[in-house]
């Protein structure tokens, strides 16, 4: 550290925070089973559960990887904690390097939206320095830009996205 950089820095570490569905993994063989969740026919513990047949974007997992050279890797996920054990082997199998990882826990009963905006403003209150936010749903990527936030929205590749498709949009 130099002598012209504020001391606060020393206490500081970078982050690029990183969303898992539809972000990192490939849900969509899972959009039927979150239909049976909106019925009531199913948990959104049980459908957290099925990432263990989730595909990868490797697009994702080479952007994690080589931010991992220069930053830490947290992922701030809507998915349940129950799914932990399966995400954790995820994320090795595909060899995408994290360093922290939230998950929702019953004393995250919040919208999405509130959720993740809660969960990143906590980050930044405990002395992370967010560089870039990798986030998949608009809403959630309007109301982290609005907390002055950094977010790089991407296209989870949704049937609503193809204008040839006759199948109805998800959403959470």
């Amino acid at each position: 550290m130099t002598e012209a950089q504020p001391a606060e820095a020393e206490n500081r570490y970078q982050v690029v925070v990183y969303d898992l569905d539809s972000t990192v993994c490939d849900t969509r063989h899972r959009h039927e089973f979150a239909d049976k969740v909106k019925a009531g026919e199913a948990t959104w513990e049980e459908y957290s559960l099925q990432c263990v047949d989730d595909k990868p974007y490797p697009g994702a997992i080479k952007l994690m990887q080589i931010t991992d050279r220069l930053y830490r890797n947290y992922i701030l996920t809507g998915r349940d904690i129950v799914a932990w054990d399966h995400t954790v082997k995820w994320l090795k199998q595909e060899k995408a390097p994290w360093h922290m990882m939230r998950m929702r826990t019953p004393e995250d009963p919040y919208p999405s939206v509130e959720y993740k905006v809660k969960a990143m403003l906590e980050l930044r209150d405990h002395g992370a320095d967010v560089v870039l936010v990798i986030e998949d749903w608009p809403p959630i990527v309007d109301a982290l830009e609005a907390e002055g936030f950094t977010v790089l929205c991407v296209n989870p590749r949704y049937e609503e996205d193809n204008p040839e498709s006759d199948k109805p949009s998800f959403g959470v």
